[in-house]
């Protein structure tokens, strides 16, 4: 085996090249025209949003907003959030994402996709604390004489009036003068959010939680592109600890979370929405005189979940296990569904189909992300408490979250043996000769910006047309086919939004293995971090990554010590 050490730095790009924040993870051209990025926030929900008496727009996801803007290199306007309309408004395409504590939820699907989760909150009733002896229960709230006063349009009104069917609810169109209605007298009580109620005064009692709700942001169906940039700097931002110092600083200290959490989350928040999409789903087939039961969707569902899982770098056979079980469940919701309450006459099975493509895609993408956490048995409480947090009833009955955890603890335990990507078609690589690429933990090489993006094979791995093989590099082991003998690669640290393989990019360093016959050979990527902990140098107008070292390293799969092999 031969191997050089490689001590990889980026180039000073051109004078009119676009940096790249590590943390923003976003390719961006700061050169080229970018519109502003339009936020659509309500003003009047603290501590998400709320508006100063001068006009000012103030709170954690408005901050969220201006931090995201701020790193994706574009400007920030603010649309005012009705929460009646927010739907129509995402038709309409009145903005580009909606960022005002709003709740992940079934009927605003498919119109809105979700981002992964960032905040959870429990719907409440708070009444005066002199009546909370009258008051103090849901049972004796939920009688014709109460007067519940709730935002108009919004989640809460929906968990009102389906939990307090005998009350009279009154509905308000600013969502401030709630505590004031209570005060006065005006209503009994009010439907809030615990993270709402911490800045109301003391004179309240509060009965509940009722609800547990995950708060997330939530993007138009043609703005795809946005959401997939908000996943990903939300990603980075809990690693990098910023968006937990906000929630500390918005929400309260027991409203932080680890990264770890966010992942669980994450993970379960996906299959509670893919869930929650089957009645419609249900009630798209019945009036497309459709059975239930369709095998040949099913069988592409989990043909493309299995894809996904390699291209992750997780095993495939895991990824089936688990969306088999997905599959029941959701054709026993969509049969149940069809026996009670009326079904939507709008329900779309193509648009429905697509998001629930995208959640599932959700589920792996995330499982791989998180792929050191999930391996951790000590985590496997933390996950089972995120699946059983979810609004579809499937997520406690039909998936219990002690099956269902293992199988998706098994897609992270199962990545070193995953199946290539693509089958090799050429015969001198039928004989299984392969190179695994180890990356470190809470790492991600792609294309968008962070370190080592992709690497590049001399030898071309995949049938004609000759070209070479680009393959994303994630945490973990990535098992490649190669060639036996002789195999070079091209590392990249690419820094700019441009190609690297372009003139003013980055210039390739180059590996070289020798690759026995059926056998595998290690190449572990090692980053240094700069002693003071920082990626970052601001100079000018650019903001972004302008040194990073590594130093790559040969080693044996098959070692009997963890570090002497791969640990990941």
């Amino acid at each position: 085996m031969i191997m050089n050490d490689v001590r990889l730095r980026r180039r000073r790009q051109r004078a009119c090249a676009c940096i790249v924040s590590i943390f923003a993870t976003l390719s961006l051209a700061a050169c080229s025209a970018w519109e502003p990025l339009r936020v659509a926030t309500s003003g009047d929900y603290a501590p998400f949003s709320s508006s100063t008496a001068y006009g000012a727009n103030v709170g954690f996801d408005v901050t969220v907003a201006s931090q995201f803007a701020r790193d994706s290199r574009r400007a920030v306007i603010f649309i005012p959030l009705r929460w009646p309309l927010l739907t129509e408004q995402a038709k309409a395409d009145v903005f580009d994402v909606a960022m005002s504590g709003v709740t992940m939820r079934a009927d605003r699907m498919p119109q809105l996709f979700f981002s992964r989760p960032y905040a959870i909150s429990g719907a409440v009733v708070v009444v005066r604390r002199e009546r909370a002896a009258e008051l103090g229960t849901l049972a004796s709230i939920d009688s014709l004489n109460v007067r519940l006063a709730v935002n108009r349009g919004g989640h809460l009104e929906r968990l009102a009036r389906a939990r307090f069917a005998k009350a009279q609810i009154l509905t308000v169109d600013d969502n401030r003068t709630l505590a004031d209605l209570v005060l006065r007298g005006e209503v009994d009580g009010a439907v809030s959010d615990l993270l709402e109620i911490r800045a109301w005064p003391d004179a309240f009692a509060v009965i509940g939680p009722f609800s547990r709700d995950r708060k997330a942001y939530a993007v138009p169906f043609q703005r795809l592109e946005v959401l997939q940039r908000v996943n990903d700097w939300l990603i980075m931002r809990e690693r990098d600890g910023w968006l937990n110092d906000e929630r500390r600083r918005w929400f309260g200290e027991s409203a932080a979370w680890s990264a770890d959490a966010a992942c669980f989350e994450a993970i379960a928040a996906a299959i509670d929405l893919r869930m929650q999409l089957m009645p419609r789903v249900a009630a798209a087939k019945r009036q497309l005189d459709l059975p239930i039961a369709d095998p040949e969707q099913e069988q592409k569902v989990l043909a493309e979940a299995a894809q996904w899982a390699t291209e992750d770098g997780l095993g495939a056979g895991a990824a089936i296990a688990l969306f088999e079980k997905l599959i029941v469940a959701a054709k026993e919701i969509q049969t149940a569904s069809l026996k009670g309450r009326p079904f939507p006459a709008d329900a779309d099975l193509a648009s429905l189909r697509t998001a629930i493509g995208y959640y599932s895609r959700r589920i792996i993408d995330e499982a791989a992300g998180c792929g050191e956490a999930l391996a951790r048995t000590e985590s496997r409480p933390a996950l089972e408490a995120a699946l059983r947090g979810g609004d579809s009833k499937s997520m406690r009955t039909l998936l219990p979250a002690s099956e269902i955890a293992p199988l998706i603890a098994a897609l992270a335990v199962v990545r070193s043996n995953s199946a290539p990507a693509v089958a090799p078609t050429q015969p001198e690589y039928q004989g299984g000769s392969y190179v695994e690429f180890c990356v470190p933990p809470n790492t991600r090489f792609d294309r968008q910006g962070y370190s080592a993006d992709h690497f590049e094979s001399e030898h071309p791995i995949f049938a004609e047309p000759a070209v070479d093989a680009v393959h994303p590099l994630r945490s973990g082991r990535t098992r490649i086919p190669a060639a036996a003998g002789r195999n070079a690669y091209g590392l990249y640290v690419n820094g700019s939004s441009a190609d690297p393989r372009t003139a003013g990019g980055a210039a390739p360093a180059k590996v070289e293995v020798d690759v026995p016959q059926n056998g595998v050979v290690g190449i572990r990527f090692i980053p240094t971090i700069q002693p003071n902990g920082q990626f970052e140098l601001r100079q000018g107008p650019y903001h972004g990554l302008t040194r990073f070292d590594a130093v790559v390293e040969a080693y044996d799969p098959n070692a009997a010590s963890p570090a002497d092999r791969c640990p990941w």
